[in-house]
């Protein structure tokens, strides 16, 4: 087993420190080898090292701009330094690359709540008809609805959800 495979192990274990040094010296020896960029840039985040994995996520997204994935992960490192806006432009790009995805509308929905809660409501409902499943978007949206005082509706949402 490599460095790289040691590291994704350790990492699925939650021993995150470790795993950023085999991450790290993986790629001392393998330049811009674009798994372990990932797994990084995830660890980093992990530690709370936001910076250092949108560093690490960034340098992905100038080789694969168009991998949904990078641009959410990025994304989520943006929101933990409170920099919404940020995050969000990172979240549009995810959900434009896939459009049928409803996770991205769901990740996309969690952050928008903290700057604009109707965009974040429409998108939960988004998340909700491309998968009628989703008991946790169906709650969130139910969190969202009683925020803007629409009780009859949350209570549906929040029934839904308990049913699913």
């Amino acid at each position: 087993m490599n460095q790289l495979d040691k590291g994704k192990k350790l990492f699925n274990e939650d021993k995150f420190e470790e795993a950023l040094t085999l991450f790290t010296s993986f790629l001392a020896e393998n330049k811009n080898h674009g798994d372990a960029l990932f797994f990084r840039g995830l660890t980093y985040r992990k530690i709370g090292k936001f910076q250092d994995s949108i560093d690490d996520l960034t340098l992905l997204i100038k080789r694969l701009p168009d991998e949904a994935d990078l641009y959410s992960e990025r994304g989520v490192s943006y929101y933990h330094l409170k920099e919404y806006k940020t995050a969000l432009l990172d979240m549009d790009r995810a959900v434009e690359l896939q459009p049928k995805n409803p996770y991205r509308y769901s990740s996309r929905a969690y952050i928008k709540a903290y700057i604009d809660v109707d965009g974040a409501i429409a998108d939960y409902e988004q998340a909700t008809i491309l998968d009628p499943k989703d008991d946790i978007a169906y709650n969130n949206l139910g969190l969202l609805l009683e925020k803007r005082g629409k009780l009859k509706a949350a209570q549906e949402k929040f029934r839904k959800s308990n049913e699913i």
